[in-house]
């Protein structure tokens, strides 16, 4: 009796979890439908894709997907949720010609055609049926020249067609695994179908089996040599593992390449675009205009997005916004469009923009899985170490994910660059982080992290170096060094209490209460440095100038090595405008491996003010700017950007004598 009690319970709350879990779906469901009537169609369809990741299956979610899919008359998505639709309401008449009417509007004829015969099958009086006989005669006879062109015929050519039309929307959903056997499944009936080999290519490389999906595009190449879908998908599959030299010359083969086919400017711009090939990308573009290739908008979106990346890389800012509007306004839903004008809200020097296509699109699913699970590990260890042993097996294992390495931080999404400097920094890869911190591609932190790297491992010398900050060149001194909060100096257990009491008083302002606290600690401890330092301060706090300098100069003279020693003489010296003994004074402690925070910043703010009274604009930004980044509250940057903008030597009260 006692298990049986357990077991009851347990169910009772997993049946209470269920409940819970429902009644939050349906409360999203109606956010999104709220969302729609409120005019944000393309924020309810992006809660309802998740929605629906989420709780498969689920009636209520798919409804509200179709309807918002109508909304936006996105038929792709609205085909895909009328498709999952279908088999959980398979007795619903409307939904059924909804299918087979967004299957004719993407130009899916068999598809839509099977989907208006069942409708007749099974509701064969229904006022609409005489209409629906019509239009499926129509649709008969416009299939049977389509089939009979391509060399298929009766049932067999009938059930080609269907599969291959199913192939085309698992591929749209990212079903890979569907495509897969679908795909098997039509080359047991028609072995030399080279959409279904093209398409079997694709899914495979993505599903990580990468030498069967060169096989397959080597073999429609065979076939036919200027099968473009095949050049492009071997192109970037040779190029994505590595094998760049074999990739070229099938480049200048595609560029070559003709056809009646409108889907040719797209694959010619998505294999481009893998590649780097920007002028090549905007010829597609171009090709494709003058065509007016505009039957399916969502491949011209596709188009005008990729243009937009190209034309961004080539310098044309104003241009690549206005096509990315564009192909937002053809297909509401592209994110990466709308992720990219996101991204150019940002000051320059904080951009990732332009990026053709996200992480998952450089790597395949299941290497993309690898490497997720391997963050996923180092972060339950909480150990930069552990993620290291991770990284290192996970590139050993998988030689494609070293070659995708420098793609990633020239042409990555945000996600994608910086995992790859991470994991380029943890393969030593330093050509790669060379290439990287020495370009304009991504945001100025991340190259500075790269020429960090780079020094403290020694590639790169303490000589200046000339690098892309702030949206233009600048020649800047490299130096590698780690910055940690952890403490300096250990006092005796009994003062810790009283000199910490003496910091909090200074920070007030209450210079005469710090002086007391200070002089109390240094009874237990007359040698220490940051104790007479503190003292010196408080002096200055009170407005004991002179005070105060001359227990700076003594603390110097005591300790000459004392890291705010040197900093506070180096102030000294630059307020008698001896600019000589003030970088005197802080070039020892500029190649220093590791700093304190507080230290760190004393040193920036000092070197920015010796930078100043150089004159030195960029050398004064660069030691500004890394204050900001550490310490963004520093009381001194309001006054050090002042200076740099007036260029006046305020603090001196004089110019600089010459």
């Amino acid at each position: 009796m006692q298990k049986s009690k357990k077991r009851k319970k347990k169910q009772n709350k997993s049946a209470t979890a269920r409940r819970r879990k429902l009644v939050e779906m349906l409360e999203q469901v109606d956010r999104a439908e709220q969302l729609e009537e409120d005019g944000e169609a393309a924020e309810a369809y992006e809660l309802l894709r998740d929605l629906n990741r989420q709780y498969p299956r689920r009636p209520e979610v798919l409804q509200a997907l179709v309807n918002v899919c109508f909304t936006l008359n996105d038929l792709p998505s609205y085909q895909a949720a009328c498709e999952q639709l279908v088999p959980l309401q398979p007795h619903d008449p409307d939904l059924r010609l909804g299918l087979a009417g967004s299957c004719m509007g993407n130009m899916r004829p068999a598809l839509a055609l099977r989907h208006f015969q069942v409708f007749l099958e099974r509701w064969p009086n229904d006022v609409r049926a005489d209409d629906v006989r019509q239009t499926a005669d129509e649709l008969q006879y416009a299939l049977n020249d389509i089939l009979d062109d391509l060399g298929l015929a009766g049932k067999e050519g009938f059930a080609i067609a269907v599969l291959h039309e199913q192939i085309l929307g698992a591929m749209s959903r990212v079903d890979l695994a569907k495509v897969q056997t679908l795909a098997e499944e039509l080359l047991q009936i028609k072995p030399d179908f080279l959409p279904a080999l093209n398409n079997l290519s694709e899914a495979c490389f993505r599903q990580d089996h990468v030498d069967r999906a060169i096989a397959a595009s080597r073999r429609v190449l065979e076939i036919e040599p200027d099968n473009f879908n095949a050049l492009g998908n071997l192109a970037r599959h040779l190029h994505l593992t590595g094998r760049q030299e074999e990739a070229r010359p099938l480049l200048d083969r595609l560029k070559g390449v003709e056809s009646e086919s409108l889907d040719i400017y797209a694959k010619k711009a998505e294999t481009f675009s893998y590649l780097g090939d920007d002028q090549a990308v905007l010829d597609a573009h171009r090709q494709a205009k003058r065509r007016k290739a505009e039957n399916d908008p969502r491949s011209e979106a596709l188009l005008c997005h990729l243009a937009a990346v190209a034309t961004m890389r080539l310098g044309k800012e104003r241009n690549a916004r206005k096509l990315w509007k564009k192909a937002l306004k053809l297909s509401p839903g592209l994110n990466l469009a709308q992720d990219n004008l996101d991204d150019l809200e940002n000051p320059p020097e904080e951009r990732h923009a332009p990026w053709a296509y996200d992480i998952s699109y450089w790597l395949t699913d299941d290497l993309a899985h690898k490497v997720a699970s391997c963050m996923e590990r180092a972060e339950e260890h909480e150990s930069e170490e552990a993620f290291t042993r991770e990284a290192q097996r996970l590139l050993q294992e998988h030689p494609q994910l070293a070659a995708a390495l420098p793609i990633l931080l020239e042409r990555g999404d945000p996600m994608g660059r910086q995992l790859a400097l991470h994991l380029a920094t943890v393969a030593d890869s330093f050509d790669i982080l060379r290439e990287f911190a020495l370009s304009q591609y991504g945001p100025d932190s991340l190259r500075q992290q790269a020429v960090q790297t780079l020094r403290q491992a020694e590639v790169l010398s303490a000589e200046p170096v000339r690098m892309w900050l702030k949206g233009e060149w600048r020649d800047i001194c490299v130096r590698g060094f780690e910055v940690s909060d952890e403490p300096i100096y250990e006092h005796p257990a009994e003062i810790e209490p009283i000199a910490y009491d003496a910091i909090t008083a200074l920070k007030e302002g209450d210079g005469e209460e710090a002086e007391h606290l200070l002089k109390k600690a240094l009874e237990v401890a007359p040698d220490a440095p940051d104790l007479l330092n503190n003292l010196a301060s408080a002096y200055r706090a009170q407005g004991r100038q002179e005070e105060g300098k001359q227990l700076i100069r003594e603390i110097h003279e005591r300790f000459p090595d004392y890291f705010f020693g040197r900093i506070n003489m180096a102030h000294l010296y630059l307020q008698s405008d001896d600019i000589d003994r003030a970088k005197e004074m802080t070039e020892p402690l500029l190649d220093r491996p590791r700093y304190h925070t507080t230290e760190f910043a004393g040193l920036c703010y000092v070197q920015a003010l010796i930078h100043v009274t150089e004159e030195d604009a960029d050398a004064a930004s660069h030691w500004t700017n890394m204050l900001e980044e550490f310490e963004p509250e520093h009381p001194a940057l309001p006054y050090l950007h002042t200076m740099m903008s007036t260029g006046k030597l305020a603090w001196l009260g004089r110019g600089r004598k010459k």
